[in-house]
């Protein structure tokens, strides 16, 4: 992220708040950078959630900012979209998606 950040000639700082990362020198993953600040709202009106995709995937491949999306759907942070459920990226849903069931501990007991 340094390295990127020094070739384009924008502060470190800048580029981590640009893309919503946490200072981290290392992506996890491959992904989209922004090189300045991401729009409120996308150039789509939907996009159809695809196996394996986070809100936090789809505002990047968007360029919108997360924040934004999540308000525009009712999600709440953390939680993700079913796939094939749509998002809307340019104003508020109708309905919330169903999102994934957030992972519960359970408490199990095994009988010898």
């Amino acid at each position: 992220m340094l390295a990127i950040a020094q070739q384009h000639n924008i502060a470190y700082k800048k580029l981590i708040e640009f893309n919503e990362l946490t200072e981290i020198d290392i992506l996890e993953k491959s992904q989209l950078l922004f090189l300045e600040k991401k729009k409120k709202i996308g150039a789509q009106t939907i996009h159809i959630v695809v196996p394996n995709e986070t809100m936090e995937d789809i505002a990047q491949k968007e360029g919108m900012l997360l924040q934004s999306l999540l308000d525009f759907n009712r999600i709440p942070k953390g939680r993700q979209p079913v796939s094939g459920e749509k998002i809307y990226l340019k104003g508020n849903s109708p309905t919330t998606p169903k999102l994934i069931e957030a992972t519960t501990a359970k408490n199990t007991t095994t009988t010898s």
